[in-house]
């Protein structure tokens, strides 16, 4: 199979196409047709070595796909099940294999696309509005860079709760966006 490896660190001119054993169901992971992958700047931490990675690697840790194959411990994915990931290296090929740990089913009505870019955005978010604070309608936030993916899902979460919400963003333009989420 195609995928995009890295054998030492550097710039884009490190990463090589590449032709590489398919991975095979084991214990834990199943193994994901990537339809979608997408590149973090911890990809790029990664390749670049400011956080220490050992290589070779396939890198992108998030992606989405539909599972190819499953261990007959894996419970709670089938195949044909559309799938979200991330926090596993690997998305850059045209296929996984992923902890079913770290797998998050997409529901029919959500993009497989659409699924991949808001993975680690929205659990950002999650976190910081029910892990960090728990946020209620006694709370006002401040929301940085509020037009941005994790603003965005920063203002969601804390307007389901009843929180009143203030943004700052860098242009009139990226003002109005907010206001619709």
């Amino acid at each position: 199979m195609r995928a995009i490896c890295i054998h030492r660190h550097g710039g884009s001119e490190v990463l090589s196409p590449e032709d590489i054993p398919e991975p095979v169901p084991g214990p834990g992971p199943a193994v994901i047709k990537t339809e979608a992958a997408v590149v973090n700047l911890i990809d790029i931490y990664h390749r670049t070595n400011l956080h220490p990675t050992d290589l070779p690697i396939t890198n992108v840790q998030e992606g989405a796909g539909t599972v190819t194959g499953a261990a007959s411990d894996v419970q709670d994915m089938a195949v044909g099940n559309r799938v979200v990931y991330c926090r596993t290296h690997g998305a850059y090929a045209k296929f996984a294999a992923v902890a079913s740990d770290r797998l998050v089913s997409i529901p029919e009505a959500v993009a497989t696309v659409t699924a991949a870019a808001v993975m680690l955005q929205g659990m950002t978010a999650y976190y910081l509005t029910r892990s960090t604070c728990k946020l209620d309608s006694s709370h006002i936030t401040l929301t940085h860079a509020c037009a941005g993916g994790v603003g965005l899902h920063l203002i969601a979460f804390a307007k389901k709760f009843g929180t009143r919400v203030f943004g700052t963003c860098s242009t009139a333009e990226k003002a109005i966006i907010p206001r619709f989420a």
